[in-house]
């Protein structure tokens, strides 16, 4: 599984979203390579839902509900350097 946490206004975060998804959806067509067994999650980070439904509307991939407490989403944040890291995990 790899968490995705990034700040979308950000202008890496931008540039790199639209290469994770084609690397996710070539991974998931291609079984050889393991895709069944990938999983992405987004964590979201953004400030408002619009930014949110903006930022998600492509992603392939399950996302945390914009709606999640800000308690929960404070904790997995301080789990990361930075807020645009993507961070493997065994759970």
């Amino acid at each position: 599984m790899l968490k995705q946490y990034v700040v979308p206004t950000g202008p890496p975060c931008r540039k790199f979203t639209p290469k994770l998804i084609e690397f996710y959806k070539n991974l998931k067509a291609d079984n050889n390579k393991g895709g069944e067994s990938f999983e992405l999650v987004f964590v979201s980070l953004d400030r408002s839902e619009a930014e949110y439904k903006d930022y998600t509307s492509d992603m392939p991939w399950m996302c945390t509900p914009f709606s999640l407490p800000k308690d929960l989403k404070s904790k997995l944040q301080k789990k990361v350097w930075r807020p645009r890291h993507t961070a493997p995990s065994g759970s």
